[in-house]
C-alpha cells in the first residue's frame, strides 16, 4: 500500500501532462494554419452514457467559401460555460472546415498551461517520494 501511495503522484501527473498534449495538439496544428471566423453556439446538445450526462454545444459558422458548418465541438474545456446563441471565434482548418476549434478567451486561454503546471507539480513530488528513502 506505501508503495501505491507513492505512485499516486506520478500517475496523477503523468495523465495530466498527457491530458495537456492531447488537448493542445489539436489546436496547436489548427491555429497555425486556420482561418478565423465568427460563430455562433447554435445548439446545446445532451447525451448519456453509463457513467454521466454529457453536454456539448453546437457550433455553426460561414467559411470564407460561404459553406455553412454546424458541427457539435466535442473538444470544450468548459461546454456548459457556453451559451445557445453566444458568439465565438472560430478557427477552421482550410482543408477541412469540419476540423475547427473555438478559439479561447479569459480563463480558458490560461487553462492547458494550469493543467500541464499541476501535473508537472504532481510529477515532482512523485519523483521526491519515489526517490526518498
Amino acid at each position: 500500500m506505501p508503495e501505491l501511495r507513492r505512485n499516486v503522484f506520478l500517475i496523477i501527473g503523468a495523465v495530466l501532462v498527457i491530458l495537456f498534449l492531447v488537448l493542445t495538439k489539436k489546436a496547436r496544428k489548427v491555429m497555425n494554419k486556420g482561418i478565423q471566423v465568427q460563430g455562433i453556439v447554435f445548439d446545446i446538445a445532451s447525451g448519456s452514457t453509463d457513467q454521466a450526462i454529457t453536454q456539448h454545444p453546437v457550433i455553426r459558422f460561414l467559411t470564407l467559401n460561404n459553406v455553412w458548418i454546424t458541427e457539435p465541438y466535442y473538444s470544450s474545456t468548459f461546454p456548459v460555460s457556453l451559451k445557445k446563441g453566444q458568439t465565438i471565434k472560430v478557427v477552421y482548418s482550410p482543408r477541412d472546415p469540419k476540423n475547427f476549434i473555438i478559439k479561447p478567451e479569459g480563463i480558458a486561454l490560461y487553462l492547458p498551461l494550469a493543467i500541464l503546471m499541476l501535473g508537472s507539480i504532481f510529477l515532482i513530488t512523485g519523483v521526491y517520494k519515489l526517490l526518498r528513502p
